[in-house]
């Protein structure tokens, strides 16, 4: 390469450009297509891809861009009728397509080495996610990150997938929520000395889930991610609290929720309080905190004739004592320091195997996140935002 031009939007990036590479800048991407270039990368943002593969087409310059080629399909067939015909090369950076381990596995597919193929399967996972301002001009993940998988499934079998809405709408669509700690024997043990008569009537409920506050950059901090304490912790009592209602008459209403919020992210709860009543009578309170000055995930059940109480419902890996008390005395079982998620995992498989019946769907999924955002809207917070990403369906 006998020389480099950048043009960017972002100063700062310029400026490494040139620095690092030594580079020229321009300032503008007309500027760049005139100043006699062999060929354009264009590295940009997913909204930027359509209009600035169009220039460099009408400019007969070869283009070498990153993926996708534009958010939706009307976007792209304008890019492919603008390509076909032009003369002018257009390479989508795909890159899996030229790493070695890719490369030997489609061998052994299209060989016949591997026989009849029978599954795929691809899997993308970054470390941490990008920064709020990428994600809102990338796409969404199936697009920015998905597509990846899309793209080198079909390249390594040498084939089109063309059954993939009909396979799901025959083997049926399950939806489980993560509230792993449901099936953990301490929960169940929680729960039994009510079913059983030995606590008597329900009369209240205390929940708290609390931790040590994470770093300020992180994403639990961050309102475009829909995160704050309630999201990330009061979710579990708030839930914890719905699943007693078979001996509380029914589920409970919110009677009053207060809350303060983290310094320097408006609108982000550091902590919230929420005050409940069952139709029973029964009442309850759960407490969640993400600055607090210690870890506490307690969940205690009080009857007529004695309390009982999971010393952390939430993490019994870590602690899986219940005590009750009552006229009797007290006593206190460990139950165990498998992992609930474990046991969620289990669950979920027996669901898919032997039709064992969830009962964390899409309807129980719903309700929490009504009695969520209720809970905001009385602490005077705003419900957590949707999406901060554009509609990619």
């Amino acid at each position: 390469m006998d020389s480099l031009v950048v043009t960017d939007p972002m100063a700062t990036a310029v400026a490494t450009a040139t620095e690092r590479f030594g580079a020229t800048a321009t300032d503008s991407p007309e500027a760049l297509l005139s100043a006699g270039v062999d060929g354009v990368v264009i590295a940009a943002a997913t909204d930027a891809h359509p209009d600035l593969i169009l220039a460099a087409v009408r400019a007969g310059i070869p283009v070498f861009r990153e993926k996708p080629v534009a958010r939706g399909v009307e976007d792209s067939l304008e890019v492919l009728r603008a390509v076909e015909g032009s003369g002018v090369e257009v390479h989508i950076g795909y890159n899996r397509r030229f790493d070695a381990g890719f490369a030997a596995a489609r061998r052994t597919v299209l060989s016949g080495e591997l026989g009849d193929l029978h599954t795929v399967r691809s899997t993308a996972l970054d470390p941490a996610p990008p920064p709020p301002a990428y994600v809102a001009v990338s796409g969404g993940i199936f697009r920015d990150c998905g597509v990846h998988d899309f793209d080198i499934v079909r390249w390594v079998t040498g084939r089109e997938v063309v059954e993939v809405y009909a396979a799901v709408a025959k083997a049926g669509t399950v939806f489980m929520e993560g509230f792993h700690y449901l099936f953990h024997p301490v929960t169940r043990r929680l729960h039994e000395p009510l079913d059983s008569g030995e606590l008597g009537d329900l009369r209240h409920v205390e929940t708290t889930v609390a931790m040590p506050a994470p770093p300020d950059d992180d994403v639990r901090w961050q309102l475009p991610w829909a995160d704050g304490a309630l999201m990330d912790l009061g979710c579990y009592s708030l839930h914890a609290r719905r699943m007693l209602a078979p001996w509380a008459g029914g589920a409970p209403r919110l009677v009053a929720a207060r809350g303060g919020e983290k310094a320097r992210a408006a609108g982000v709860d550091e902590w919230l309080d929420a005050d409940l009543e069952f139709p029973g009578g029964a009442t309850g309170s759960a407490r969640c905190h993400m600055a607090h000055h210690t870890w506490q995930m307690s969940c205690r059940v009080v009857g007529s004739r004695g309390d009982a109480t999971a010393v952390n419902f939430v993490q019994p890996h870590l602690d899986d004592r219940v005590v009750v008390r009552t006229a009797a005395g007290e006593r206190t079982e460990e139950l165990g320091r498998r992992s609930s998620y474990t046991y969620q995992l289990e669950a979920f498989a027996a669901h898919l195997r032997r039709g064992t019946p969830l009962t964390l769907d899409a309807a129980d999924a719903l309700t929490t996140m009504r009695l969520i955002d209720d809970c905001y809207r009385a602490a005077g917070f705003p419900v957590r935002p949707r999406t901060v990403l554009p509609t990619t369906a």
